[in-house]
Protein backbone atom coordinates (compact mmCIF):
# COMPACT_ATOMS: atom_id res chain seq x y z
CA UNK A 1 0.00 0.00 0.00
CA UNK A 2 1.09 3.41 -0.72
CA UNK A 3 0.81 6.24 1.41
CA UNK A 4 1.26 9.94 0.84
CA UNK A 5 5.02 11.44 2.35
CA UNK A 6 4.48 14.73 3.73
CA UNK A 7 8.18 15.57 4.10
CA UNK A 8 7.76 19.07 5.56
CA UNK A 9 5.29 18.16 8.34
CA UNK A 10 8.23 14.69 9.18
CA UNK A 11 10.79 17.87 9.57
CA UNK A 12 8.96 20.06 11.54
CA UNK A 13 7.60 16.87 14.15
CA UNK A 14 11.50 16.03 13.83
CA UNK A 15 12.75 19.40 14.83
CA UNK A 16 10.55 19.91 17.46
CA UNK A 17 11.52 16.88 19.33
CA UNK A 18 15.02 17.99 18.62
CA UNK A 19 14.70 21.00 20.46
CA UNK A 20 12.54 19.59 22.95
CA UNK A 21 14.45 16.59 23.98
CA UNK A 22 17.06 15.04 22.00
CA UNK A 23 19.98 17.03 20.58
CA UNK A 24 21.75 14.15 19.21
CA UNK A 25 19.95 14.55 16.02
CA UNK A 26 20.22 18.22 15.36
CA UNK A 27 22.80 17.75 12.75
CA UNK A 28 21.04 15.11 11.02
CA UNK A 29 17.49 16.48 11.10
CA UNK A 30 18.92 20.28 9.90
CA UNK A 31 21.04 18.27 7.03
CA UNK A 32 17.36 16.85 6.09
CA UNK A 33 15.66 20.11 6.02
CA UNK A 34 17.95 22.22 3.88
CA UNK A 35 16.01 19.92 1.17
CA UNK A 36 12.67 19.95 2.33
CA UNK A 37 11.50 22.22 -0.84
CA UNK A 38 12.63 19.73 -2.97
CA UNK A 39 13.33 16.38 -1.44
CA UNK A 40 15.18 13.10 -3.18
CA UNK A 41 14.78 9.76 -2.60
CA UNK A 42 17.73 9.90 -0.69
CA UNK A 43 16.40 12.84 1.72
CA UNK A 44 13.16 10.47 2.76
CA UNK A 45 15.45 7.30 3.13
CA UNK A 46 18.07 10.16 5.93
CA UNK A 47 14.25 10.69 7.26
CA UNK A 48 13.61 6.99 7.58
CA UNK A 49 16.90 6.15 9.41
CA UNK A 50 16.69 9.23 11.96
CA UNK A 51 13.30 7.36 12.45
CA UNK A 52 14.70 4.12 13.02
CA UNK A 53 17.20 5.26 14.82
CA UNK A 54 14.85 7.51 17.55
CA UNK A 55 12.81 3.89 17.87
CA UNK A 56 15.72 2.21 18.95
CA UNK A 57 16.74 4.63 21.15
CA UNK A 58 13.07 5.87 22.20
CA UNK A 59 14.41 5.30 26.10
CA UNK A 60 16.94 7.92 26.09
CA UNK A 61 16.95 11.62 26.10
CA UNK A 62 18.67 14.60 28.22
CA UNK A 63 18.88 13.07 31.73
CA UNK A 64 18.54 16.02 34.66
CA UNK A 65 20.61 15.54 37.17
CA UNK A 66 21.00 18.92 39.03
CA UNK A 67 24.02 19.72 41.08
CA UNK A 68 25.19 22.88 42.48
CA UNK A 69 27.45 23.86 38.96
CA UNK A 70 26.71 27.62 38.17
CA UNK A 71 25.46 28.06 34.56
CA UNK A 72 27.33 27.21 31.73
CA UNK A 73 28.05 28.31 27.74
CA UNK A 74 29.56 25.41 25.98
CA UNK A 75 30.30 25.89 22.68
CA UNK A 76 32.23 24.90 19.56
CA UNK A 77 32.21 25.16 15.53
CA UNK A 78 34.09 22.78 13.10
CA UNK A 79 35.46 24.66 9.99
CA UNK A 80 34.43 24.31 6.83
CA UNK A 81 33.77 20.22 7.06
CA UNK A 82 31.15 20.05 4.67
CA UNK A 83 33.51 21.63 1.94
CA UNK A 84 34.19 19.35 -1.35
CA UNK A 85 36.20 20.33 -4.31
CA UNK A 86 33.63 19.18 -6.71
CA UNK A 87 30.62 20.13 -5.43
CA UNK A 88 31.77 23.59 -3.88
CA UNK A 89 30.79 25.30 -7.33
CA UNK A 90 27.15 23.96 -6.90
CA UNK A 91 26.67 24.36 -3.22
CA UNK A 92 28.48 27.02 -1.61
CA UNK A 93 26.66 26.32 1.79
CA UNK A 94 29.62 23.55 2.01
CA UNK A 95 32.32 25.84 2.33
CA UNK A 96 30.54 27.48 5.63
CA UNK A 97 31.16 26.21 9.32
CA UNK A 98 28.98 24.82 11.65
CA UNK A 99 28.37 26.53 15.32
CA UNK A 100 27.17 24.54 18.32
CA UNK A 101 26.01 25.76 21.85
CA UNK A 102 24.55 24.73 24.54
CA UNK A 103 23.62 26.23 27.59
CA UNK A 104 23.66 24.20 31.07
CA UNK A 105 21.95 25.83 34.76
CA UNK A 106 23.04 23.33 37.86
CA UNK A 107 24.39 20.85 35.29
CA UNK A 108 21.07 20.35 33.36
CA UNK A 109 20.85 21.45 29.49
CA UNK A 110 18.44 24.44 29.41
CA UNK A 111 18.78 25.42 25.64
CA UNK A 112 20.97 24.62 22.58
CA UNK A 113 21.80 25.11 19.02
CA UNK A 114 23.39 23.53 16.34
CA UNK A 115 23.66 25.25 12.82
CA UNK A 116 25.59 26.45 9.80
CA UNK A 117 27.34 30.20 10.16
CA UNK A 118 25.87 33.08 7.67
CA UNK A 119 29.03 34.21 7.65
CA UNK A 120 32.26 32.81 5.48
CA UNK A 121 34.94 32.77 7.80
CA UNK A 122 38.47 32.45 6.95
CA UNK A 123 40.25 30.38 10.17
CA UNK A 124 39.39 27.83 12.50
CA UNK A 125 39.96 30.63 14.88
CA UNK A 126 36.67 32.75 13.10
CA UNK A 127 34.86 29.89 12.95
CA UNK A 128 35.37 29.76 17.09
CA UNK A 129 34.47 33.32 18.07
CA UNK A 130 30.99 33.18 15.84
CA UNK A 131 29.39 30.13 18.07
CA UNK A 132 30.64 32.40 21.23
CA UNK A 133 29.22 35.45 19.87
CA UNK A 134 26.12 33.71 19.77
CA UNK A 135 25.91 31.26 22.97
CA UNK A 136 26.84 34.71 24.86
CA UNK A 137 23.74 36.31 23.49
CA UNK A 138 22.04 33.38 24.56
CA UNK A 139 23.32 33.31 28.49
CA UNK A 140 23.65 36.92 29.20
CA UNK A 141 19.94 37.58 29.17
CA UNK A 142 19.43 34.70 31.42
CA UNK A 143 21.95 35.47 33.63
CA UNK A 144 20.09 38.41 34.23
CA UNK A 145 17.14 36.59 34.56
CA UNK A 146 18.84 34.69 37.36
CA UNK A 147 19.84 37.62 38.97
CA UNK A 148 16.51 39.38 39.31
CA UNK A 149 14.91 35.86 40.63
CA UNK A 150 17.54 35.95 43.46
CA UNK A 151 16.19 39.56 44.05
CA UNK A 152 12.50 38.66 44.01
CA UNK A 153 13.44 35.85 46.95
CA UNK A 154 14.21 32.41 45.13
CA UNK A 155 16.60 30.14 46.03
CA UNK A 156 19.38 29.70 43.24
CA UNK A 157 22.67 28.55 43.43
CA UNK A 158 24.76 32.12 43.34
CA UNK A 159 27.93 30.62 41.73
CA UNK A 160 29.64 32.67 38.80
CA UNK A 161 28.33 31.96 35.43
CA UNK A 162 31.62 29.59 33.34
CA UNK A 163 31.96 30.37 29.43
CA UNK A 164 33.75 27.09 28.02
CA UNK A 165 34.85 27.74 24.47
CA UNK A 166 37.30 25.50 22.50
CA UNK A 167 38.98 27.97 20.54
CA UNK A 168 41.89 26.18 18.16
CA UNK A 169 44.51 28.32 16.49
CA UNK A 170 46.97 26.52 13.87
CA UNK A 171 50.47 27.85 13.31
CA UNK A 172 51.98 27.08 10.09
CA UNK A 173 55.55 27.31 9.62
CA UNK A 174 57.34 28.23 6.38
Amino acid sequence: MQTTWENKRIIGQLNFLEKLTRPNIAYAVHQCARFSSNPKASHKMAILRIGRYLMVTRSKGIVFEPNNSSLELWCDADFSRNWRADTARRDRSTAKSRTGYVVKYAGCPLTWASKIQTEMVLSTTEAEFIPLGEGLRTVIPIMSLLEETQVQGANITNNKAVIKCKVLRIILER
